[in-house]
């Protein structure tokens, strides 16, 4: 046993990431080595910089980082060199496309690319991290996109990060239930004075804005 132990604790421990103030509401998820993971979250909360932090340190594997189709890799590129050289990581990068940025950063490379894509080559995406940022804004068939989630997940861990567009059902709502029932699995929600549903629709609702949300979603104020 004694041996064991030395030998453990000769093994290279993995680096985590922890962040100061109300923005430590995301190591978790940063540091999580969860197959299947599911954050709602509010605007303004963190999302994309807890999201590009994570990518930076999943130095075990290749991460693709998928947005909608109406947002550009601009903010995106320009976010995770600058975090890049924040947390003292090498960097290069490599390609530049209108859809495809590629990265080599911290031994292992990220890609910045768009949803869709990710959805037209999920044939040549295996052991690899899929993290989608707002993935309701672009998955919207229940079925067929609950379908390509799960044919993602066979193959590959999957984090999906966002904001939910409506109270109608979507896939992006099915797998976050799904992964909150899973032992492998991480689920966490998140707000703020910002929204994870917008403001608008809780006017129409006639109640307090912070009162439905915690009643509703018992989220994690930040």
């Amino acid at each position: 046993m004694e041996l064991l132990n030395l030998y453990l604790e000769s093994l290279p421990k993995k680096r985590s990431f922890h962040s100061e103030g109300r923005y430590s509401v995301w190591d978790e998820f940063i540091n999580s080595d969860a197959h299947q993971i599911s954050i709602v979250a509010g605007r303004q909360t963190g999302k994309t910089t807890a999201i590009l932090r994570r990518a930076i340190m999943r130095k075990d594997k290749t991460v693709y980082i998928g947005v909608a189709t109406g947002v550009s890799l601009d903010l995106h590129q320009q976010m995770i060199e600058c975090l890049a050289d924040e947390m003292d990581m090498d960097w290069s990068c490599y390609k530049r496309s209108r859809f495809d940025i590629r990265y080599q950063i911290n031994d292992h490379e990220i890609r910045l690319t768009k949803i869709y894509w990710i959805r037209n080559h999920i044939q040549g995406i295996r052991n690899c991290e899929i993290i989608m940022e707002d993935p309701e804004y672009e998955l919207d068939n229940i079925n067929t996109d609950y379908e390509f989630l799960e044919d993602l997940l066979r193959y590959n861990s999957v984090a999906l990060v966002g904001t939910y567009k409506n109270y109608q059902l979507s896939a992006a709502k099915i797998f976050h239930e799904r992964a909150s029932c899973r032992h492998d699995a991480y689920t966490k929600k998140i707000t703020t004075l910002g929204e994870i549903i917008g403001r608008d629709v809780i006017a129409m609702l006639e109640c307090d804005y912070d009162d439905y949300f915690f009643k509703k979603y018992g989220c994690v104020r930040v």
